[in-house]
């Protein structure tokens, strides 16, 4: 197969996948506000800034609501805040996990990542889970 080939291959895929996350449910904007808690939580958590196990312990367990409250309006109110209720939920949990076992640098990891996760899929306008639930918020 010729690079040109696999090059329109690759943008015919892209074309096809349509945009699935919007504005409509909320979805849009949980994710930016699971972004910033989650920008918060690596804030916290980088070895430098010394922050107190408490305090840690308090943001992450605020975190972890949040994540809870906003499955619980994705599937009782049927709005499209699964994705930030599921980062939510388990993120701030294993950042907290880790950090706690002395690797906060994995955590400060773990959270880049996840963060650069949901910049993609707000600059995207495309998620997989919202795809694999078969929601779009557009």
């Amino acid at each position: 197969m010729s690079m040109q080939a696999a090059f329109e291959k690759v943008v015919s895929r892209l074309e096809l996948e349509a945009a699935n996350v919007g504005f409509r449910g909320g979805d849009l904007q949980t994710r930016f506000f699971a972004g910033a808690v989650l920008l918060a939580l690596v804030v916290m958590v980088f070895p430098p800034t010394d922050v107190s196990p408490a305090a840690m312990r308090i943001a992450t367990l605020a975190a972890a609501m949040f994540g809870t409250v906003f499955l619980m309006t994705g599937l009782v109110f049927a709005q499209r805040t699964h994705y930030a209720g599921i980062v939510l939920t388990a993120v701030p949990l294993m950042i907290k996990w880790l950090a706690q076992g002395q690797l906060s640098w994995v955590a400060v990891i773990l959270g880049a990542l996840t963060i650069g996760g949901i910049s993609i899929n707000v600059a995207t306008r495309r998620c997989g889970v919202n795809r694999a639930l078969r929601i779009s918020s557009v």
